[in-house]
């Protein structure tokens, strides 16, 4: 989205030299941008919001132990 916003904003310094200009397209289009990045920034946050909850919800462990280690010895590990 920055980009696209970049390039409009080249051509619309290049409009203003050399007069090529449509009054309130650059406007328009760099209001139409900004605000679909800020709804594409909170869809973001959203999506990641949901996947945090979806796998909690799964209840899955953190870990799974694969092997417990004994000893007849206490306080020894073999």
């Amino acid at each position: 989205m920055a980009f696209v916003l970049f390039l409009i904003k080249i051509c619309q310094l290049f409009g203003y030299f050399t007069t090529l200009e449509l009054k309130g397209f650059t406007t328009l289009a760099v209001a139409i941008f900004c605000l679909g990045g800020i709804q594409l920034l909170c869809l973001g946050i959203i999506g990641q919001y949901l996947a945090r909850m979806y796998r909690e919800i799964k209840r899955r462990p953190l870990f799974v132990i694969e092997e417990t280690l004994t000893s007849d010895e206490p306080g020894r590990i073999r």
